[in-house]
């Protein structure tokens, strides 16, 4: 679904993204992982067209992406930015449903696909006239979600859905989005620093550092057969405490 070559990116003389080759596969739920700063986020803006490539291709089910077309292609891509990116001065129905508006969607259609929504998300029909400051953080990042599924995309991008979340609703939201790609068989991309989000939601995990893609595979792969030694440092070093604390007892 998703093809990058040989793409690079720079920001003045900081190479925020080394030359990457990638491939996201159709109904997959692929992870970016790794820290602050290693280029993860700048792969999805890439993907989108946020940002232009220095080098490479970027293909879109085997049409390359480019300035005539990123428009297009845009419409089947949804995008979830991190803490959600809501508007505070439109409604719930009007930050979710703003691009069909804009794209001269009739009222009915506009209407069927918020129900649509409020079922698979599991958000009260009530919340739709509400603003953003009226609601909590869980169910904010359920209405972008809802935002970046409103056009039906073929491909999901998500810039650290949960990171600002306690645990507890994160746990919650982590569960209902795994059950919500599983059901749509959609291809999503997900950015994150959390190790066990990683291996929870993820059928391919690749980890990043310093713009460049270490390994890709399943969570097995990496942890059973790392190919460079931050690979295993980066997954002890997000081990759960607790699980560190039953060992010592054991």
């Amino acid at each position: 679904m998703l093809k990058l070559t040989d793409v690079s990116k720079s920001f003045g003389n900081l190479q925020v993204l080394q030359p990457t080759s990638i491939e996201f596969q159709t109904g997959q739920t692929s992870i970016l992982l790794g820290t602050s700063g290693c280029g993860k986020s700048t792969l999805l803006r890439l993907m989108i067209g946020l940002i232009n490539p220095d080098s490479g291709t970027i293909h879109f089910n085997d049409q390359v992406v480019e300035p005539k077309n990123i428009e297009e292609i845009r419409h089947r891509i949804g995008y979830m930015i991190q803490d959600g990116g809501l508007f505070p001065h439109l409604s719930v129905r009007d930050n979710v449903s703003l691009l069909a508006v804009h794209l001269g969607w009739e009222k009915s259609k506009v209407d069927q696909r918020l129900n649509e929504l409020l079922t698979l998300v599991h958000l009260p029909s009530e919340a739709l006239d509400r603003f953003p400051g009226q609601i909590s953080g869980g169910q904010r990042q359920r209405v972008a979600l809802m935002r970046a599924l409103f056009l039906d995309p073929d491909v999901l991008l998500l810039d650290e859905p949960m990171g600002a979340l306690d645990p507890i609703i994160r746990s919650d939201l982590q569960n209902e989005l795994r059950e919500i790609f599983r059901s749509l068989n959609k291809t999503v991309i997900v950015v994150t620093h959390d190790i066990g989000e990683a291996a929870f939601l993820g059928d391919s995990i690749s980890i990043l550092k310093a713009g460049e893609i270490l390994q890709s595979g399943t969570f097995e792969d990496l942890l059973r057969r790392p190919k460079d030694p931050f690979v295993t440092e980066f997954i002890n070093a997000k081990r759960n405490p607790l699980q560190d604390l039953a060992e010592v007892k054991r």
